[in-house]
């Protein structure tokens, strides 16, 4: 799924979007900043430069068209650490749960669609050869 939302068809790095929204919904829940002003007042590694509402409103559209695998990540998650976790003491500890459950599903996890390698392994051995193809070329 990250492979499709920085798809380049878009123009746009969907996939940091989405994280910075998710991100100003976790750490400041109750603020009425809206999530452009907020991206004002933190650092996010890999940000977009300028980022409009229409570049947001681009990202969700881009969630949408992938609102199945959304689901399914949703899904598991919910069964692997909100549910399974169970009592929860803070919004802290849900936040801290949630970003290690992310960093271990984006570059960890083993994936059998992928041959049992995590994602990052795959997403480099996707690059080293779109690399090897653009030098023959």
């Amino acid at each position: 799924m990250g492979r499709a939302l920085r798809s380049g068809k878009r123009g746009l790095d969907v996939e940091a979007l989405v994280r910075a929204m998710l991100f100003n919904r976790l750490c400041a829940p109750d603020s009425k900043l809206g999530c452009l002003r907020w991206l004002d007042t933190v650092a996010i590694p890999a940000m977009p430069e300028g980022v409009t509402h229409q570049h947001l409103l681009r990202a969700m559209d881009a969630l949408m068209d992938h609102a199945d695998q959304v689901e399914s990540v949703i899904g598991l998650f919910k069964a692997e650490v909100i549910n399974f976790l169970g009592l929860w003491k803070s919004a802290g500890q849900v936040e801290w749960e949630t970003l290690q459950w992310v960093s271990w599903y984006n570059a960890d996890r083993l994936h059998s669609a992928l041959g049992h390698i995590t994602p990052e392994e795959a997403e480099e051995a996707f690059n080293e050869s779109s690399e090897l193809i653009d030098d023959a070329a």
